[in-house]
């Protein structure tokens, strides 16, 4: 969702496709979808399932410490995504789907089929499967990533030294470091920003 409020706040057409639950928790969400202009049309809803959510606890000196209940979003299935086939987007920003890599390789297999570009957050439960998550990096054309999350893929200290290396499997890389900033690299000039 935050992704997506940003690029809506953006004027840039957007549409959320996510699971929630028939709780209190997903009707907020689809209320702040509708409030943000966000499409909602192709939103997954969970049976079984409550609505996930985050809490975020940020420190003084700038660190974040993300306490999370993953709920109905933990739980996709490939027949979920059925109804990609009728979309026609510029691009794709997925975040994680909890490791499940079926979803992840159908998606992405779709997105390079249909000339999607696809900018991608993986979390935790993807990168528990480096080797794996490595091999579907020739689909991504914007990896966003913190850094320890990058150094899983390559080895390297500095930011601009683990953008400067991804950037070799992914055309775009962004590196953030909590307080420190973030870089982003094109694999031929790194920016850093505070």
């Amino acid at each position: 969702m935050n992704a997506a409020t940003t690029f809506a706040r953006q004027n840039l057409p957007t549409t959320f496709i996510g699971k929630i639950g028939h709780d209190p928790a997903g009707d907020a969400v689809l209320r702040t979808l509708d409030e943000e202009h966000i499409n909602a049309e192709h939103m997954i809803y969970s049976k079984k399932y409550n609505t996930g959510y985050s809490l975020l606890l940020l420190a003084p000196s700038g660190e974040r410490t993300i306490l999370t209940y993953r709920g109905a979003s933990t739980h996709y299935r490939t027949e979920n995504f059925a109804h990609v086939e009728g979309l026609k987007p510029d691009w794709l920003f997925l975040s994680t789907l909890s490791g499940n890599f079926e979803v992840l390789e159908l998606l992405l297999h779709w997105a390079n089929k249909n000339a999607v570009r696809v900018a991608f957050n993986p979390g935790k439960q993807e990168l528990k499967h480096s080797q794996r998550l490595a091999d579907l990096l020739k689909y991504i054309e914007v990896l966003s990533v913190n850094k320890e999350e990058a150094q899983v893929f390559v080895t390297g200290e500095t930011t601009q030294e683990l953008a400067r290396q991804l950037a070799e499997s992914v055309q775009y890389v962004l590196v953030s470091d909590g307080p420190n900033g973030a870089v982003a690299s094109d694999g031929k000039k790194i920016v850093s920003a505070g």
